[in-house]
């Protein structure tokens, strides 16, 4: 269905390019199953849209998502746990 990359924003101080954004991917099938890539990471999980009642905007929201928590050791942003 299509691909997308990421930027990272930090409140009050703008958005910040990822170095290697071709490590962090979000891949969404048309079965609403969607895979990442969070740098050395993998993870998946469903999704699901809706559109609003006009059709003007929407919603995108996430299942539960499965993926593996392993140390990446030339991370491309740092990653903080939240």
């Amino acid at each position: 269905m299509g691909q997308c990359s990421f930027s990272v924003q930090r409140e009050g101080q703008g958005t910040a390019r990822v170095k290697n954004p071709e490590r962090f991917t979000l891949e969404f099938a048309r079965d609403g199953f969607a895979t990442l890539r969070l740098d050395c990471n993998r993870g998946s999980g469903s999704y699901q849209v809706e559109a609003s009642a006009d059709g003007s905007s929407g919603s995108l929201s996430f299942g539960p998502i499965a993926a593996t928590r392993a140390l990446c050791v030339a991370a491309g942003v740092k990653m903080v746990r939240i």
